[in-house]
């Protein structure tokens, strides 16, 4: 286990109320600190636990979100130009 509580996904979470999901960019997964090679794009899932209304942790689920670009580059194949997948700021 590792110390996350620094991590913008952790902090984004800690806002969330009952029954709400946070969903992460696309990120590279880090382990103690290093982005580990080779690179494995990831989406975090997460949200906060309550029990009884008293908040009790934080459930992290990361995605190896890699299909999910195979599966829009697949997509994309035998287009005429460019086609990006973009975050809201358009990047």
């Amino acid at each position: 286990m590792q110390d996350k509580s620094d991590r913008y996904y952790f902090t984004e979470t800690m806002k969330l109320k009952d029954g709400e999901i946070f969903i992460s960019k696309f990120d590279l997964n880090k382990e103690n600190g290093v982005i580990e090679l080779p690179i494995k794009p990831t989406l975090i899932i997460s949200t906060p636990l309550y029990i009884d209304g008293d908040f009790k942790g934080i459930v992290i689920v990361n995605y190896l979100a890699q299909n999910l670009i195979n599966d829009f580059s697949s997509i994309t194949l035998g287009f005429i130009g460019n086609m990006d997948l973009l975050n809201k700021d358009s990047y």
